[in-house]
C-alpha cells in the first residue's frame, strides 16, 4: 500500500486539483492525506464527485469549518473513525491482512 500525505494549500484553485489527481495517479497511492485544503463543505462534495470519483473519503468539517484535513482512499481498504478535531483524524486503516493506526495531524498557527 502506498500512502502519501500533502499541504496542498490553493486546493479552491482546479489546476492544483488535477495536479493533486495526476501526482496520486503517477504514484499510485492507495490512501492520501490532504492538509491545508481550504474547501468549504458545500464545494468538497463538488470536488470529490469531480475529481476524485471512486474514491472513498473522510474531512474533519464538523470541527473545522473549512476542512483541514481530508483523507482519501481506494476501494480495498477500510478506515474506521476513532476520533476526530479541528487539528487531527485518528483511525485504523485495514488493507488486507494488515491493519495500523493512523494520526492525520495539522497544526496550525494562530499568530502567537
Amino acid at each position: 500500500m502506498i500512502i502519501c500525505t500533502w499541504n496542498v494549500r490553493g486546493m479552491n484553485i482546479p489546476l492544483k486539483q488535477d495536479e493533486i489527481v495526476r501526482r496520486m495517479y503517477s504514484l499510485k497511492v492507495d490512501f492520501v492525506c490532504l492538509l491545508e485544503t481550504r474547501i468549504k463543505k458545500i464545494s468538497a462534495q463538488v470536488i470529490i464527485s469531480g475529481k476524485f470519483r471512486g474514491w472513498n473519503w473522510l474531512a474533519n468539517y464538523d470541527y473545522a469549518y473549512n476542512g483541514r484535513i481530508w483523507l482519501l482512499w481506494r476501494d480495498g481498504i477500510r478506515f474506521d473513525l476513532l476520533s476526530v478535531m479541528d487539528q487531527c483524524l485518528h483511525g485504523i486503516v485495514h488493507c488486507g491482512d494488515y491493519s495500523f493506526i493512523l494520526c492525520a495531524i495539522y497544526g496550525w498557527n494562530d499568530g502567537i
